[in-house]
């Protein structure tokens, strides 16, 4: 999904995420009941740049 979501980024000339992101939206998507829609969609948006960015 890292990889993917990176890949996504670069054809909308966005900087890549680094790995804690991705693993950000996996952990708010860990409990859900939908968790696989959940970790998608927050990937997503993660790809398309419309969640804040954590920095280090």
């Amino acid at each position: 999904m890292f990889q993917e979501v990176n890949r996504v980024r670069a054809e909308f000339a966005l900087p890549p995420v680094d790995l804690d992101a991705v693993e950000h939206a996996e952990r708010q998507a860990v409990g859900h009941a939908d968790y696989t829609r959940k970790f998608a969609l927050y990937c997503a948006e993660l790809a398309l740049g419309e969640v804040f960015v954590l920095e280090r």
